[in-house]
């Protein structure tokens, strides 16, 4: 074992399922999750007998295929995956027995991935009948306009079926509907509510329940109204206006009682007429009184317009409205999978919708026997559902491990009561209190605090009902020196004039300017004091772009994630004034259009296009033969523009030119729709960087030496809710007609915004929570005040907590700062692109003349195409055809017959390629060699083997190993057969293996992958003169070699490069042998009719 486990963590690890465990951040729940891997594989050597090892194995590969290991990001996973290998590999090194050496063998057979992960492996298993599982993941965007697709059809087809005013109101308010929608549908649990909402004219609530509810997020108590207050002692005050007034509204609450709308129609009604009311002085009760009656009145003036016009309209056109809506989303429903493709969100849908059927439940159920949560916090509601569906409702068969004091995904499903009603039903709740990230100091100032903070509701006011239990972490005082840490509060005192009488209004520009300064001085003495990491962490990163813009001007090295807008990028301002220009060809727009341009490469430092009308011209001929996209990757390269960026910026081109069809219109309107949306990118600035900038979010995790709070004065800010459908069912906006300005709110469509202004709060202090765990050895704050009071952005920001949670071993230090006069929030103030100061992945190409980029990763194997023909890298790359669905249009199988002495077999040249491959790199790696049964393939291996063995001395051997390096630019991967590098020289082989019979035909290709590998060595080790490369035909052995310099190796592949620039051309000599023959139309004639 890697690390011995204290008693906590060791109860964590040895059991087999039916626990809870609740892990604290630093506790190591990813050490208790890798070490129960361990033990599961452990006690199942323990408890089963095998024959040899091949029945060792096969056993041991059952036993983990049937478990599952699922976490929330595909990172995780991944670091997961690694590791578990890592220790799996750690354990058969140090036990040196039989049984681990299989276990580093099969501990690929158990899934370890997401939930998304793991639903799409159920849906491709084909465990649901009715469901493709060929169907491509799309983007939102792409589902986006998928439902727009189909709403458009709808409310064509529901016109004759509702009033004019009704069909006007849709219209005006289309956009939103159509955004309320997707969402809907990118929340498969909403998608199951609004699929059994049954609009039946009434409500499927409690309207006492409901309103007291909604009275109580508004802050008023409705169980107060039934506290009367007995007026008889008063009765000499009955002359007064707050007496009958008092009177009158006692006998309403007591004779109502918010049974229906009808009190709140009352309480309206008594408003009006008594109109403002004044407390009479120096009357305790009554002044108590009179302070809730103000505050209910204050209620129903917000809402009681809106539930009463509900209910009086209840049976008439809200029913319309509803029933409106409930057809809409079944419209969409019914021919969604019509339209191709699915979404992360659709495989849990189609997931939970398949475990339905009994009989499929059961055979997954049956398959899958064991379940691992990470990050459980996290899960929502329809994955539980799913959980559930596979373990059989069998507890005992889940082992869930998370901390509900980090659910930060709510907007993703994620939910707290998933943790709670886990807890009810699973056999053991356990808990890793020990913190062994962080110092004694830091922990105890967490534990208070959040303790403090996490009963509060919004405003850090009164109570939340969603708050979860702190408790308390310990620190491992057995391990760890006791007594250090630092938590440091930073009061920061405005200066203001000695003449102001009252509080001048801080601007949110000059709050973040104070805190950026102070952030950037604790950062230079960090840096300056200790070699340390430090960290600073924003809720949002808005007013992250002042501290980087000060750093630069400081020249100190970090990295920043940032948010880029599309509007922002340089690659879609370019693609938009480019089709722009397309679509208006008047002669003078040239100019403008060169402008643009120009002065986007000026910017980034590239040198301005000569022939920009050619370079148009050439957009709109290579749009014509290919599409809008490949056409556009050709301008920016011939621009001269290398995009390291393809993945955000031109990824969103390629998707919004396949929705547009190609059309240009089409598109500029898509685009226009989609700039609001945005990406996150790594800015580094300089080398080496010891600080980071980024989201408490992304920072989940992860841990920081330091960690300075930023953005926490002005980060309380909750965006309004202004679109017309809610997300649940019910939930919506409704007018009576089109000239009504504002439109009523039905009462699902209240609680639901009031609802989600709880549960953001609850969640912003989970995430406050998130960044306050990550610092291990000093965290860091600022608290901005003047002498008329305290300073904050609305009264949810993290400060406003900070102020007053107890702040627990906290140490203070004081500053001034001078107030700026203005006072006021400069609305034309204009932040300035990121890419006027980094070139956010953008640059100027190293050749001289550039061509058409790969845009995404390519593979050696894939772009040896090129040097075969262009046409053909053009059909396989850029048209995604695959080459054996070519095959299997012509009906071909090539076989290869490989006798033996006693028996034929049948293999295909592919699978019999793989095998020689896979024994040469046990070879290559001097691992244990099973017994070759294929005399044919014994052979082959033996003729390359001796060869390798010629070298074993004085060479490393680099077997299968995945690389990756740029060409020209362009980032190539490819995994070589074999690299010999000299131990004690400056000398390289690059080894390829080929089966079957050499043909002259394809060497073309295999010399350009060769060349490839030498080109990637060459860049790893400049001290390389030469590289020796070798063909292998093993069957034949046969050794074809070459020997070539940088510099051949560079002009062959530029040669081979400029084949980019034209696509169309076809290299006739490859036709014969070519497997796109078929469909390669060359001259208008397709080449296989001509030969």
């Amino acid at each position: 074992m890697s690390r011995t486990p204290n008693p906590e963590q060791k109860k964590a690890i040895e059991h087999k399922g039916g626990v809870l465990l609740s892990a604290g951040a630093g506790s190591g729940k990813t050490f208790v999750l890798v070490e129960h891997v361990v033990y599961l594989i452990d006690e199942f050597f323990k408890e089963n007998i095998f024959n040899d090892n091949e029945d060792r194995l096969f056993k041991l590969r059952s036993y983990l295929s049937s478990i599952v290991l699922m976490t929330f990001t595909n990172e995780a996973a991944g670091e997961l995956s690694l590791r578990v290998q890592r220790r799996i590999e750690e354990e058969a090194k140090s036990r040196g027995d039989v049984h681990w050496n299989v276990a580093v063998e099969a501990i690929s057979a158990l899934t370890i991935s997401t939930i998304h992960g793991f639903c799409f492996k159920l849906l491709s298993a084909g465990y649901f009948t009715d469901f493709n599982p060929s169907e491509e993941v799309i983007f939102d965007i792409q589902s986006s306009q998928k439902i727009a697709e189909l709403f458009d059809e709808w409310i064509i087809n529901v016109k004759s079926e509702v009033s004019e005013e009704i069909y006007n109101i849709v219209l005006l308010n289309e956009k939103n509907i159509k955004s309320s929608m997707s969402f809907i549908f990118s929340n498969p649990e909403l998608r199951l509510f609004w699929e059994e909402w049954e609009v039946k004219g009434q409500d499927d609530f409690n309207f006492a329940e409901h309103i007291k509810e909604v009275a109580f997020f508004e802050g008023v108590s409705l169980d107060e109204a039934s506290h009367g207050l007995d007026l008889s002692e008063f009765e000499e005050e009955r002359k007064n206006k707050w007496f009958p007034y008092l009177e009158e509204f006692e006998g309403l609450l007591s004779s109502y009682g918010f049974r229906d709308y009808s009190t709140l129609k009352a309480i309206s009604e008594l408003d009006k007429k008594y109109g403002t009311v004044r407390t009479p002085p120096k009357k305790g009760e009554i002044t108590e009184r009179m302070k809730f009656l103000t505050n209910l009145k204050g209620f129903v003036r917000k809402y009681g317009e809106d539930y009463i016009s509900f209910y009086e309209n209840r049976d008439g056109i809200v029913f319309e409205w509803e029933k409106l809506f409930k057809n809409a989303f079944l419209y969409i429903s019914d021919r969604y999978k019509n339209f191709g493709g699915i979404t992360f969100s659709d495989l849990e849908y189609y997931v939970l919708k398949g475990l339905g059927n009994e009989e499929t439940a059961q055979r997954v159920s049956e398959d899958f026997k064991y379940l691992i949560v990470d990050e459980f916090q996290d899960t929502s509601w329809v994955q539980f559902d799913i959980i559930k569906k596979v373990i059989s409702n069998d507890f005992s068969r889940l082992f869930c491990v998370g901390d509900e004091k980090q659910a930060i995904y709510g907007f993703r499903g994620g939910e707290l009561g998933v943790f709670l009603e886990c807890s009810k039903n699973i056999n053991q709740n356990l808990s890793l209190l020990n913190n062994y990230r962080s110092e004694e100091k830091v922990i105890n100032f967490n534990n208070v605090f959040f303790d403090d903070v996490f009963k509060l509701g919004p405003g850090f006011e009164g109570d939340d009902l969603h708050s979860v239990e702190v408790k308390y972490q310990k620190f491992p005082s057995d391990v760890k020196t006791a007594g250090l840490g630092c938590v440091e509060e930073a009061k920061i005192e405005i200066l203001l004039d000695e003449d102001l009488v009252k509080a001048p209004r801080i601007s949110n520009s000059e709050i973040t300017e104070i805190e950026s300064n102070y952030i950037l001085e604790k950062v230079e003495k960090i840096l300056q004091d200790t070699e340390d990491k430090v960290c600073i962490l924003y809720k949002n990163l808005k007013p992250s772009l002042k501290l980087i813009s000060k750093m630069i001007e400081k020249r100190i090295p970090f990295r920043a994630q940032v948010k880029i807008t599309l509007e922002e990028d340089p690659v879609v301002a370019l693609f938009i004034a480019l089709v722009e220009r397309v679509l208006d060809r008047k002669k003078e727009d040239i100019r403008l259009f060169k402008y643009r341009v120009d002065g986007i490469c000026t910017i980034l430092g590239i040198e301005q296009a000569r022939d920009v009308e050619a370079l148009v011209l050439g957009f709109e001929q290579e749009q014509k033969v290919y599409d809008t996209y490949y056409a556009f990757s050709n301008f920016v390269l011939k621009l001269g523009i290398a995009n390291s960026n393809y993945s955000n910026n031109l990824e969103v081109i390629r998707i919004i030119s396949l929705l547009g069809r190609d059309d240009f219109n089409k598109i500029l309107k898509l685009i226009g729709e989609s700039v609001d949306g945005s990406y996150s990118v790594d800015f580094n600035f300089l080398n080496s960087p010891r600080v980071k900038i980024m989201t408490a979010h992304a920072s989940k995790g992860l841990e920081f030496d330091h960690v300075i709070l930023g953005g926490i004065h002005t980060n309380g800010f909750n965006v309004v809710d202004t679109s017309f459908i809610g997300k649940l069912p019910g939930s919506f906006k409704w007018k009576q007609h089109t000239t009504q300005k504002k439109p009523y709110k039905a009462p699902m469509y209240i609680y639901e915004n009031l609802l989600s202004r709880q549960k953001d709060f609850s969640e912003s202090k989970r995430l406050f929570y998130v960044a306050g765990t990550r610092a291990v050895k000093g965290l860091y704050f600022a608290n901005i005040f003047h002498r008329f009071g305290e300073v904050s952005y609305l009264k949810n920001s993290w400060v406003d907590g900070l102020r007053i949670g107890r702040l627990e071993g906290a140490e203070t230090l004081t500053k001034e700062v001078t107030h700026c006069e203005s006072g006021e929030e400069d609305s034309t103030e204009v932040s300035t692109p990121l890419f006027h100061i980094d070139d956010i992945g953008l640059s100027k190409r190293l050749l001289g003349e550039s061509h058409f980029g790969l845009i995404s990763e390519l593979s050696v194997t894939k772009l040896s195409s090129l040097a075969e023909c262009p046409r053909k890298f053009f059909l396989q790359n850029i048209c995604k055809i695959d080459k054996d669905f070519l095959d299997d249009i012509e009906g071909e199988v090539v076989r290869e017959r490989i006798e033996n002495d006693d028996e034929i077999k049948i293999y295909s040249s592919s699978q019999r390629g793989s095998e020689v491959h896979k024994l040469l790199e046990m070879i290559a790696k001097k691992m244990d060699m099973p017994k070759i049964e294929n005399a044919g393939i014994a052979k082959a291996v033996k003729f390359a083997a001796s060869e390798m063995e010629c070298y074993r001395e004085n060479f490393n051997f680099l077997a299968e190993q995945m690389v990756k390096f740029p060409i020209f630019g362009q980032m190539i991967s490819g995994i070589a057969d074999l690299v010999l590098l000299e131990k004690e020289g400056n000398n390289a082989e690059v080894w390829d293996y080929k089966t079957g019979k050499l043909s002259d035909d394809k060497l073309v290709g295999y010399w350009f992958q060769l060349y490839c590998y030498a080109h990637a060595y060459f860049g790893f080790n400049k001290n390389l003169k030469t590289i020796k490369l070798k063909l292998f035909f093993v069957d034949e052995e046969k050794i074809l070699e070459k020997t070539i310099s940088q510099n051949e190796v560079t002009q062959y592949l530029r040669d081979e490069w400029q084949k980019l620039s034209n696509l169309a051309q076809v290299n006739e000599s490859h036709c014969q042998v070519c497997s796109y023959r078929k469909i390669c139309y060359y001259n208008c004639v397709p080449v296989a009719e001509e030969l």
